[in-house]
């Protein structure tokens, strides 16, 4: 009954064009009618157009989807006499399957399901959009780059107000859940193929920098919000900042690190409404190690917090920093010359500059015109 579903590199469902998250119910017993077999215990994540069973199967993640399309009626297994954790969905094929609730949220979800099964959001994802062709009567105010400029900011407070409204609600959400994805999505078909660092010319970095900017705003499509996820919310949290993080290799082209403040603008910026707060993040980014997902947080002696990919290596970073201040022995390295040489922030820099010297492998001085940091002569002596 269920199809196998792509996963993200954090382990998350990779959604269809128009599929968004309306409910994560975690520890969610998947059963036959006869209730003789159990097919699944994991979490249950309900999209508008699946069903989904996320599991953890030998240190790997899988995720099982069932089509909403498929499902005929869902039906409570309680009577007024007697309670049950079970809810019970009919398949068009006549199978039945059980899905009991073993941490609770059982009405919750079997209502948000029904809900999803009325507006059959699947057939307006399936079917092409029809394009609406209006022919606006022309007008003084319209002409000229004053009418552009107020046609624009119209589209941007409609845009602004379908954003919001939709992650706020679950019925708007799941009403208007094409609609939101398309102007999230408006321009995330667009790709910069990027060519060797050094044949680029200043306009062509900027062209980068511009287009890496647009990722960033159009990054998620369908955020965690507390709303949906429940008591899986730092963990679908963690899962998802690091999808952001590891798309096409984001992180490692800043470094390989990333300070946690640097995360929390990178990430609040991407949603663009219902942001994380801090302390959210700092406990979804200390889960990230156990759950596997590729990075883990690090805290430096002076304090700093960062995140790191797993494949980080202390080693290969000192290489890169003692080659650097011997390209030039006379005037060292400075952290803004690391940062522009290694595309790493001027903070992660200076960590890792400070970090070196700690090893022996640097020496510093500290001068008017800042701190310089040299390759360590000494230890050859």
């Amino acid at each position: 009954h269920f199809n196998k579903l792509e996963l993200t590199p954090a382990g998350r469902p990779k959604y269809k064009d128009g599929e968004v998250e309306i409910k994560c119910v975690e520890n969610v017993r998947v059963e036959t009618d006869s209730r003789c077999e159990v097919l699944d215990i994991g979490s249950l994540l309900l999209t508008n157009i699946h069903i989904v069973i996320i599991r953890s199967q030998q240190s790997r993640m899988e995720a099982w989807g069932l089509e909403l399309m498929r499902v005929v009626i869902v039906e409570d297994c309680a009577s007024f006499f007697v309670p049950s954790k079970r809810i019970r969905i009919h398949i068009e094929n006549g199978n039945k399957l059980e899905f009991k609730f073993l941490s609770g949220q059982k009405e919750t979800t079997i209502e948000l399901i029904r809900k999803t099964l009325e507006r059959k959001a699947w057939t307006d994802i399936c079917s092409p959009p029809k394009p609406v062709v209006t022919e606006a009567a022309f007008s003084v105010e319209s002409a000229g780059v004053s009418g552009l400029m107020r046609r624009q900011e119209r589209e941007h407070q409609s845009v602004d107000a379908v954003t919001r409204e939709a992650l706020t609600d679950l019925n708007v959400l799941m009403t208007r859940a094409r609609e939101v994805v398309k102007v999230i999505e408006k321009y995330s078909a667009v790709r910069f193929d990027k060519s060797d660092a050094q044949s680029e010319t200043s306009s062509e970095m900027g062209d980068a920098n511009e287009m890496e900017g647009i990722l960033q705003n159009i990054g998620i499509v369908s955020p965690v919000t507390r709303l949906t996820a429940g008591r899986q919310y730092h963990e679908q949290l963690a899962r998802q900042i690091g999808d952001l993080l590891l798309l096409d290799n984001r992180l490692r082209r800043l470094g390989g690190m990333v300070t946690l403040p640097d995360v929390y603008c990178l990430y609040n910026r991407a949603r663009g409404t219902e942001l994380v707060s801090p302390d959210d993040l700092l406990k979804a980014a200390s889960l990230m190690q156990d759950l596997r997902i590729g990075l883990r947080l690090r805290k430096f002696k002076s304090g700093v917090y960062v995140l790191q990919e797993d494949s980080f290596n202390d080693d290969v970073m000192f290489n890169k920093l003692v080659a650097l201040a011997q390209q030039d022995p006379l005037q060292g390295i400075s952290p803004a010359g690391v940062s522009q040489c290694l595309h790493m922030s001027i903070l992660v820099a200076k960590e890792q500059l400070l970090l070196a010297e700690q090893h022996t492998l640097l020496c510093r001085d500290d001068t008017i015109n800042g701190i310089f940091f040299f390759a360590n002569k000494f230890m050859d002596v």
